[in-house]
């Protein structure tokens, strides 16, 4: 062979040049390796065209024979080299040959990757499935087998296996054929060993599918290919549609289901999990709220109770005990109050009370229709208002010589006073505080004269008598919360229709304001709660929930869709297992039914086997180091596919040794 003349054709071009030959023909050997072997520490040498030549037919003829040139072409060289007188032993001599020609073809197959490969594959197209190596196949699964009918028809389905493992074992080194015959027998019986490159595409069994995922579970559970690949994986719809499908595939399915049923249990979980988490988030965001809710009752009442006390000391006369404001202040609006009454009985208006005030009934009245002459309503209907005060003033100058007792005249002026306070008729109210006002004057007029002193302290009393009735109706209309404590809305209300002096128009300024912040400060728990961080975690839990539900629910759906629950029809699985069995029908003797239903129902048991679903996915651990081989080769071959190196490689340019 062609191998054997360039190595026989090396060794007598080395004996001529050399001065002293070497004595063995491994020396010879070692010369010739020395000559064409790149050297280990420096530059690699520039091919020739020569040599990639050599090369190019020794990587297809390794093809070609299911990667077994190397051993067949040593054998012949020891074989001639003992016929020719050497003295070494066959086997060393067989030995030194292989690894020279191992060290060769490792030389071209670095220096040439894709041409190498491409070889390999267009020598296997020439040999698998009708070649000599097909027929020593064959005839040897026969020689094994032997006997019946039936075990002849499953026989041949296995040259497949058998032509896998041959091609696998030859074109692994020595050490790794084991590994290397258990890819290739299980990549055989799917597809033919010429489609299988010789050994070399048997390899990529070694390469993990993309579209499968890992099937040993982290928990030490396996998940069957049916639902590891995804729903375009041409692997995975052959096992969902005739592995699984076929009588002695139904393990599939068994195996499926308690996948099936923790994702169901999965997603009524994340169910159950999203209901506490939105639970427990809005809990936290209530107690949040409440927080701030409270936290601006807090400033709201620390507002109105600010006001609170300043609306009760502006009632507190200047002469007041300061023990008494102090005690007063420090109580409630309710028991402020009592305490406050008490003390306005016992020194409120005390010299008015005790004084006799001279009065001209006719006289007032007349000074008063002069007065009710200036208001055109008062003109119309001030008549009956003048009657009744005549009454009023019969009753009590009556057998008085003209005088009036002085707490009979407060009585008298108060009269009126609150009478112009409760009513809400304007003509009514301005006729009565016309009146009053008529009466102050006449008291101050002459307590002025009897006593300036006791003036002053009737006009204290008067601005603090109305202060003192004003908190009177805020008190009372905050009866139904604790302690009559009213705030400045309540204050506000009392003094409607009320004409306020200047001390109580500064509290009412004060009263507003008060209102006007804790109007911000409900504008502030608004803003608060919008922006509560809180609020958004609520929605981040509710959105994260929803997804994943919904990634839990497509789980589910797409484990479901990927398997069934029961097992097919009949027909169904008739279908799947003739289709299983169906390339026994050649070579079968057998009828039909009786060549395919066995044969596809031993090959769907073998394929659900976990062994040949992990070595399919490339799964298995023994496939890790042929793995690495491979992604080395990927990052040599720039990411071509194998159809672009098999076209480079039966191109002549490439094989001469063009650039790659």
């Amino acid at each position: 062979m062609s191998l054997l003349s360039e190595r026989m054709a090396a060794l007598e071009a080395e004996d001529a040049r050399a001065s002293q030959a070497p004595a063995t023909l491994a020396e010879r050997m070692s010369l010739a390796d020395k000559e064409n072997a790149p050297e280990a520490a420096a530059q690699k040498p520039e091919r020739t065209t020569g040599q990639d030549i050599l090369g190019g037919v020794n990587a297809f003829g390794q093809g070609a024979s299911f990667g077994f040139a190397d051993e067949v072409g040593s054998g012949l060289a020891a074989a001639v080299a003992k016929l020719t007188g050497s003295e070494e032993n066959y086997g060393d001599i067989y030995n030194q040959m292989m690894q020279s020609e191992q060290n060769k073809r490792t030389s071209f197959a670095d220096a040439n990757p894709k041409t190498n490969l491409g070889l390999n594959v267009a020598g296997g197209f020439l040999t698998g499935g009708g070649g000599g190596a097909k027929v020593l196949g064959t005839e040897a699964v026969k020689r094994a087998v032997g006997g019946s009918a039936l075990k002849k028809a499953l026989a041949a389905m296995s040259v497949g296996s058998i032509e896998g493992a041959v091609a696998g074992a030859g074109s692994a080194n020595q050490g790794e054929r084991g590994q290397g015959a258990t890819l290739g027998a299980t990549l055989g019986a799917l597809i033919p060993a010429a489609i299988s490159g010789g050994g070399q595409l048997t390899k990529l069994a070694a390469r993990p599918n993309p579209k499968i995922a890992q099937m040993l579970q982290p928990n030490g559970t396996r998940m069957p290919l049916t639902l590891a690949a995804a729903d375009d994986s041409n692997m995975g719809n052959f096992y969902r549609k005739t592995v699984e499908a076929a009588y002695g595939g139904g393990g599939l399915r068994i195996k499926a289901q308690p996948f099936i049923n923790n994702a169901a249990e999965n997603l009524n979980n994340v169910k159950i999990n999203n209901v506490l988490a939105k639970t427990s988030a809005s809990q936290q965001l209530k107690a949040s709220e409440s927080v701030i809710r409270s936290q601006a009752a807090a400033k709201a009442d620390e507002l109105s109770a600010g006001f609170r006390q300043k609306a009760t000391a502006s009632v507190l006369p200047d002469r007041m005990d300061a023990s008494v404001k102090a005690s007063i202040l420090g109580k409630n609006p309710q028991d402020g109050l009592a305490e406050m009454d008490t003390w306005m009985k016992a020194n409120a208006f005390k010299d008015a009370k005790k004084e006799l005030f001279s009065l001209d009934a006719g006289k007032v009245r007349n000074d008063i229709k002069k007065l009710f002459n200036t208001d055109p309503a008062l003109r119309t209907d001030g008549q009956k208002y003048l009657d009744d005060l005549s009454l009023d003033f019969d009753d009590a100058l009556a057998d008085s010589g003209g005088y009036i007792r002085g707490d009979d005249l407060m009585e008298l002026r108060n009269r009126y006073a609150r009478s112009a306070n409760k009513t809400a008729d304007p003509v009514q109210q301005a006729a009565f505080r016309t009146i009053s006002n008529k009466v102050d004057d006449i008291i101050t007029e002459q307590l002025g004269d009897l006593n300036p002193q006791a003036l002053d302290r009737y006009k204290e009393d008067m601005g603090v008598w109305e202060g003192y009735s004003t908190l009177q109706k805020a008190v009372g209309k905050a009866s139904n919360r604790k302690g009559g404590e009213f705030t400045e809305d309540e204050w506000l209300s009392s003094t409607a229709n009320r004409k306020l002096s200047k001390n109580q128009g500064k509290l009412q300024t004060d009263a507003q304001a008060t209102q006007a912040a804790k109007k911000e400060v409900k504008s502030g728990i608004r803003a608060q709660i919008d922006a509560n961080p809180l609020k958004i975690t609520q929605q981040e839990v509710a959105a994260e929930g929803k997804e994943a539900t919904r990634l839990a629910s497509e789980n589910l759906s797409t484990l479901r869709s990927r398997t069934t629950k029961t097992a097919p029809s009949n027909a169904t699985r008739l279908i799947a297992t003739g289709i299983l069995g169906s390339p026994a029908l050649p070579v079968s003797p057998l009828s039909p039914f009786m060549s395919t239903l066995p044969v596809g129902m031993i090959n769907a048991k073998a394929l659900s086997s976990d062994f040949m679903q992990d070595v399919l996915a490339g799964q298995r651990p023994t496939q890790k180091s042929a793995m690495q081989g491979l992604e080395r080769l990927n990052n040599t071959n720039n990411g071509m596919t194998i159809s672009d190196i098999l076209r480079q490689g039966v191109s002549a340019g490439t094989v001469a040794g063009l650039p790659e």
